[in-house]
């Protein structure tokens, strides 16, 4: 039988046993609570740092010469190791003590200047010595010469940053995003291109997969009867809400960095896509689903207060295109198609100054029919972008109006037909601008529209201009005369 000792051992070792297993416990609720608290507050950590162009700040330092024992200094004299003590209270008494003790002080500072005239001169010296070695050193000369070219670098930056040069835009921009710290084992990457005819950035932004950043469990609990910490786990619904939030946080942080580090106001507009690279669960192949696109304007992004507003209804506020299921990876379609890598992406070609009265626009290739289109509606006081060419019937111009009441976003079909165009084609539009979150669709061709497409578009946001309208408008807004003639038909 144990004795009362050995049973208050076992009490207190039970004790220390279930003190550590509730410690461990809440370790792990508060490793959770952080990282919850890290993810909630991405866009406020983002918008408090300060962000500034300074060249300077990135220039190297100089480079550090090792002299070995030259890089030792020599101590320096100090007065009070040559002073002589006081005199005290027996010396006093004896006559003539201060002037003794004067005497005794004055030979102790003219050995103090003597000692410190000599420091000075081996200092003097070995810093000589130590310039002769490093002038010597080909290693270190080459790091100031390395140096020194990264500082031109930098004030070339800095010059062609002022003019707005395309490379040193984009350098700032990346500049400030690298230097955008996330939580721990967050990571996100970027592919930019400016396009300073248009003052325009195009962003491809990979975000986190939500499994790599958001925790499995919610919370964990001790159980003493099994003696096991058991985790309660996250619902789907709150790991798709918290995902959500993340991506709008990332989305308006990088958009703030960007905007906010442009002091010279080159960037006027940001196109931002932004995906995910994973598998497909149903396939297992590599997959790439877009689940944010928006088109933001500096004006109008800057003017919110990021300290206090939902990430979630600013993002919808700006008209973004959002997954409604990012953590399914539900794709969404991008409000302007492009590939930052792809140096002939949207630049839009001047198609109407190579016009004349002699033009037939039948004759255009589709690609410039398109382009003239985008022309046109920049001169009637839209902004308008060509996208890329696909194969699903999609948009083939992108074109924002900043009016009141009849402002907004515009998605525009252009068919260079002869025949005329059947209802599917104004169906597949308003399909297209309903994914697009677009106010209005427009559908412009050479020919014509059969009746049934007018009786569609009907009390609906759609606008059909046919070839006789679409001479008229290129005559009223660029002045242009030019033709539609219709081939005959081979029988």
């Amino acid at each position: 039988m144990p004795t009362a000792w050995e049973r208050e051992q076992e009490r207190e070792r039970k004790a220390r046993y279930l003190a550590e297993r509730e410690a461990e416990t809440n370790r792990r609720n508060e490793l959770i609570s952080r990282r919850l608290a890290e993810l909630d507050n991405i866009l406020a950590t983002g918008v408090s740092r300060a962000i500034a162009l300074d060249f300077n700040a990135r220039k190297l330092p100089p480079p550090k010469f090792d002299a070995g024992e030259l890089d030792i200094p020599h101590p320096e004299p100090n007065l009070e190791e040559f002073l002589p003590f006081e005199p005290g209270a027996l010396a006093r008494m004896v006559p003539g003590w201060r002037g003794r003790y004067e005497a005794q002080r004055a030979r102790a500072e003219e050995q103090f200047s003597a000692a410190h005239a000599e420091w000075r001169h081996l200092e003097k010296e070995r810093e000589g010595q130590k310039r002769q070695l490093a002038d010597r050193d080909e290693r270190h000369q080459q790091a100031i010469r390395e140096v020194q070219k990264q500082h031109l670098r930098m004030d070339e930056l800095a010059a062609d940053a002022r003019t707005g040069k395309q490379y040193a835009v984009e350098d700032y921009v990346r500049h400030v995003l690298a230097t955008s710290t996330y939580p721990r084992g967050f990571s996100v990457k970027f592919k930019l291109r400016y396009l300073p005819s248009r003052k325009d950035l195009l962003m491809e932004c990979e975000f986190p997969v939500a499994r790599d950043i958001i925790p499995a469990e919610v919370s964990w609990k001790y159980v003493k009867t099994r003696d096991a910490i058991d985790p309660k786990l996250i619902t789907t619904a709150e790991t798709n809400r918290i995902y959500k939030s993340v991506l709008a946080q990332v989305t308006l942080r990088t958009l703030y960095e960007i905007f906010t580090v442009d002091a010279f106001r080159h960037i006027e507009t940001i196109f931002f896509n932004g995906f995910v690279n994973d598998d497909d669960p149903t396939t297992g192949r590599p997959i790439q689903p877009r689940l944010v696109s928006l088109r933001a304007d500096r004006d109008e992004f800057l003017d919110r207060d990021f300290s206090r507003l939902n990430p979630v209804k600013a993002l919808q506020s700006l008209r973004a295109n959002f997954s409604p299921a990012p953590t399914e990876l539900v794709p969404i379609p991008a409000v302007v198609e492009f590939d930052v890598n792809d140096p002939r992406f949207i630049e839009e070609q001047d198609i109407i100054s190579a016009l004349n009265e002699d033009t037939n626009l039948v004759d255009l290739t589709p690609d410039a029919f398109e382009q003239l289109i985008t022309n046109l509606f920049n001169a009637m006081g839209f902004e308008a972008y060509p996208t890329q060419r696909s194969k699903d019937g999609g948009v083939d111009c992108i074109a924002y109006y900043k009016k009141h009441v009849v402002g907004g976003k515009y998605v525009i079909q252009a068919k260079r037909w002869t025949n005329t165009v059947q209802v599917d084609a104004v169906r597949d539009l308003f399909g297209a601008m309903d994914h697009e979150r677009a106010n209005k669709g427009i559908l412009i061709t050479t020919s014509k529209f059969a009746p049934a497409c007018h009786k569609f578009a009907d009390d609906k946001p759609l606008q059909l201009i046919d070839g006789s309208n679409l001479l008229a408008l290129i005559q009223e807004y660029t002045s242009l005369k030019v033709k539609i003639v219709i081939p005959p038909r081979k029988s």
